[in-house]
């Protein structure tokens, strides 16, 4: 018979409630506050979960915490056949690493943001990358990170509490990331060797670098060739990257859940506390395989009977992300014929 575990059971637990790491932890509570709205009030404690790990010297790496929650924790051990087994699972267990579980729509951009500023505020890093596996999603992160950086309050928060760094500068990776810089880039443009500065301002910084990657679950689980380059680059002595925290919603490699995972906001909770909203659909169906044409006719037939109500979308959802582009270019070359 096999075990049932619940995944709560799997979150690593950081246990420092030494007065030095605590005081840290504690010390940006007003910056949070303001940061955070009342109702993602999980997310100042995703926030003060992590930072407890990068603040503590009692964790000098990964493999410090799973090995006092494997002794802590009856499910961990049940979970894994043995402590090599469940070690071997944790790819960066020699770095100051974890990962967080926030579901999709919780505003995991806020989190990141927050660790990022914190962390040069705190002088615990120089600079701060924050890597994704997209142009679309780099776009969102650079715009919500240099609103942020923009806030006055924020920063006046910051500059009350003596920070290292109170208004962080929010750069891509063509330009020279500097001490105090926030870096969003997204990883396949690292690899390029023209047009990207992240190897010669991040070469020998690792130490005092700070890596926040963004739908973390490419990284552990890459669905391509590109994206397999992923942890290679962060593995890689010429940066030597320490400190690495993951963000994503979807913690899994095939069905298994990430064993690192010290924060978890699920989707069901999210939907309960009704920070995500569960959908109501006016009309769900499932159509036989047909051409663009018929599709459009289909969405323009709902915008007719749900229009006033709602607004109609119509979704496509492909196998691989290459199929993906392929189908996004058929759609709007035929959109653009069609509506000219």
């Amino acid at each position: 018979m096999s075990l049932q575990f619940r995944i709560a059971e799997l979150v690593l637990q950081v246990d420092d409630m030494r007065d030095a790491t605590v005081a840290v932890v504690h010390k940006y509570d007003a910056f949070l506050n303001l940061l955070c709205e009342e109702r993602y009030a999980f997310q100042r404690d995703a926030v003060r979960a992590t930072l407890r790990f990068l603040a503590s010297d009692k964790y000098p790496d990964l493999e410090r915490l799973a090995r006092e929650n494997w002794n802590d924790h009856e499910a961990i051990r049940q979970k894994h056949d043995t402590l090599d087994v469940y070690l071997n699972k944790m790819t960066l267990r020699d770095r100051k690493s974890i990962s967080l579980d926030l579901a999709t729509g919780t505003g995991k951009s806020y989190v990141m943001y927050a660790l990022a500023a914190i962390a040069l505020a705190e002088g615990l890093v120089d600079r701060v990358l924050v890597l994704c596996p997209s142009l679309t999603i780099e776009e969102g992160l650079l715009e919500k990170f240099t609103a942020l950086a923009g806030n006055s309050e924020l920063s006046e928060i910051m500059k009350e509490l003596g920070a290292a760094v109170a208004i962080p500068a929010i750069k891509r990776g063509n330009t020279t990331v500097q001490r105090g810089d926030i870096c969003i880039e997204n990883i396949h443009a690292v690899y390029e060797s023209t047009g990207s500065s992240i190897r010669d301002s991040f070469r020998g910084q690792g130490a005092r670098a700070l890596v926040l990657n963004d739908e973390a679950h490419h990284l552990f689980s890459p669905p391509d060739k590109g994206l397999k380059e992923w942890m290679k680059f962060l593995q890689n002595t010429e940066f030597g990257f320490r400190q690495i925290v993951n963000v994503t919603g979807t913690p899994y490699v095939d069905n298994e859940y990430f064993p690192d995972i010290v924060f978890r906001y699920g989707l069901k909770q999210a939907i309960a506390d009704k920070v995500v909203k569960k959908p109501n659909y006016k009309l769900e169906d499932t159509y036989q395989a047909h051409d663009w044409q018929k599709t459009y006719a289909i969405h323009q037939q709902n915008w007719k009977d749900y229009g006033k109500e709602v607004k109609p979308i119509s979704i496509v959802v492909t196998q691989e992300i290459v199929t993906c582009v392929e189908v996004w270019r058929e759609l709007v070359g035929f959109l653009v014929k069609k509506e000219k």
